[in-house]
């Protein structure tokens, strides 16, 4: 896996890279597993985006 030069990189440039981030992210929701302890506390149906089905 590549890396980032996160030490040469600028606070915006890191800015951006976290954005396309949360956006792939957001496209593949459905693939984010729920952690067992959130799984425990919160239930799926108030989850919205962690709700795997």
């Amino acid at each position: 896996m590549p890396t980032l030069p996160l030490e040469q990189m600028t606070i915006k440039e890191k800015l951006q890279v976290m954005e396309e981030f949360w956006s792939d992210l957001c496209c593949n929701q459905n693939y984010i597993p729920v952690p067992q302890w959130l799984d425990a506390y919160i239930p799926r149906q108030s989850l919205g985006m962690y709700a795997n089905g």
